[in-house]
């Protein structure tokens, strides 16, 4: 028998006991007469400890730890005790004392059993999810934490966390993915969530932390596993994946993409691949999101590796919590080896790419190399490029909305003079907005380069895939020709 029985057993126990007060030896009990109705004095002192043990103890092995419940119950279970027996002495005048004694000892009793039965439901929940309550807190969150809850006078509680008694300043107690999920509106009650698993640990975090917040949420989840085929163990880690899913209960759907190892990057071609198959299974599955594990290491190597390839503020943005085409990222603010550790912790099953060490690949010399240098010169290097990249990402939006409106659709030729008059900043934002619609390509910000001293003088700009811009006369004029290599030339 649980704790939990066992302190709602003593609790209706002392319900019958403040039911049926003690008789007298000179008095029967008559409903006409309740003057005669008497209780001894051991049984007053008692009646006060069953209250005050009540409010006690039964907060605390029923799992209700708040500040709240275990302040109030043992000054309620007290009082209703004390009160009790108080009232159901024989005085003169207390003739109605023991309907009083019943009323405000139920008083005092019942929250207890209130509490005892919420404790037997999270029991109940806990069969299974038997995993504590996520939190993925950073180390200097978690300082900020136990500072907070060490400083009497300086806050006070509040329902979403510690609030400091300084207005605007607050410290919530909510894990960072939970924050990213809901500062960022990464998710909307009613929402269907595939969750993207490659059976590694950030995505296998992922895939569990958004089945513990589900019901929070109040969305839905199904899972999908992409299997490139690029090493033989790919089957059996898909197989994995959908045997977790399982132990969850959530649907699972694997899907198995054709990858050649010629032409582009073989990361960069099985990224594109995996996010078109991923897309896939969405749209066949009612899915509105296709939530991913990248975390904030992810990012920071994303835009490390941006800056050295030259990239423009655009490209200091990284990598978005939340995409046009409905992909999330609700790790985003969770370093990697806090998730690790949460996945190790819970022993939740899954396994290591190798290609993660494989030194051939940018991303992987830039993870195990070139960031680690840098956090000997910096500790906080990946928090600081990761506030980088948020500040970034915000300027980008806001320099987005002062865009002037794009010609139409198939608009091949524009004024030079209409786009000099932009502001620099916007002029060379138009010119990839304009491109990118009428080409399908990305231009790089050489090309931009290249492309905006069009404005000043004659030239061509080869973009690549065939599609070139020049200027002829006073216009900029969009082309596309077979067999072009990209190049710029200038005359």
């Amino acid at each position: 028998m649980s704790w939990e029985r066992i302190g709602c057993a003593v609790a209706l126990a002392a319900m019958v006991s403040l039911s049926a007060p003690p008789r007298t030896a000179e008095a029967q009990l008559d409903p006409a007469n309740l003057d005669t109705v008497q209780a001894t004095p051991k049984g007053t002192i008692g009646l006060g400890l069953v209250g005050a043990e009540l409010g006690l103890i039964i907060p605390s092995v029923s799992g209700l730890n708040e500040a709240w419940a275990l302040s109030v119950f043992p000054i309620v279970g007290a009082a209703g005790g004390a009160l009790a027996g108080y009232f159901a002495l024989d005085k003169p005048g207390r003739e109605k004392g023991s309907v009083a004694a019943l009323v405000v000892g139920l008083a005092g009793v019942l929250p207890a059993i209130l509490v005892t039965v919420k404790g037997v439901r999270k029991e109940r929940q806990d069969q299974w999810e038997p995993t504590p309550q996520i939190d993925l807190r950073t180390e200097k969150e978690q300082r900020a934490f136990e500072t907070a809850e060490a400083g009497p006078g300086l806050l006070r509680r509040s329902r979403s966390g510690f609030r400091a008694a300084v207005p605007g300043m607050t410290f919530s107690r909510k894990a960072p993915q939970d924050r990213t999920v809901r500062e960022r509106a990464l998710v909307s009650s009613g929402d269907h969530v595939l969750v993207a698993c490659s059976g590694g640990p950030d995505s296998t975090t992922l895939l569990h932390v958004l089945h513990r917040l589900r019901g929070e949420l109040g969305i839905t989840l199904c899972v999908a596993s992409i299997d490139h085929g690029l090493r033989p163990e790919s089957a059996s880690e898909v197989e994995q994946v959908g045997a977790f899913a399982s132990t969850l209960g959530v649907p699972f759907y694997s899907a198995r993409v054709a990858l050649t190892r010629e032409g582009v990057s073989i990361q960069a071609r099985a990224r594109e691949l995996r996010y078109r198959a991923l897309r896939e299974v969405a749209v066949s599955h009612d899915a509105v999101r296709i939530a991913v594990g990248h975390t904030q290491d992810d990012q920071a190597e994303t835009v490390l590796a941006r800056v050295l390839r030259g990239a423009g503020l655009r490209g200091l943005g990284g990598i978005e919590a939340l995409r046009s085409d409905g992909v999330i990222r609700p790790l985003l603010d969770c370093r990697r080896s806090k998730v690790r550790a949460y996945a190790e912790e819970r022993m939740l099953p899954f396994v290591d790419d190798p290609s993660n060490h494989q030194r051939a690949f940018e991303r992987v010399r830039i993870r195990h190399d070139v960031l680690p240098s840098l956090a000997a010169e910096d500790a906080r290097v990946v928090e600081h490029l990761c506030a980088l990249s948020d500040e970034a990402a915000e300027l980008n939006a806001y320099l987005d909305g002062q865009l002037p409106e794009l010609p139409p659709n198939g608009t091949l030729v524009v004024p030079a003079e209409t786009v000099v008059a932009l502001p620099a900043p916007i002029r060379i934002r138009w010119l990839r907005s304009w491109i990118a619609r009428e080409t399908g390509l990305t231009p790089s910000r050489s090309h931009l380069t290249e492309a905006g001293r069009l404005l000043t003088g004659p030239g061509e700009v080869l973009l690549g895939s065939g599609w070139s811009v020049c200027r002829e006369g006073g216009r900029l004029l969009l082309q596309y020709r077979e067999h072009r290599r990209t190049r710029t030339s200038r005359s």
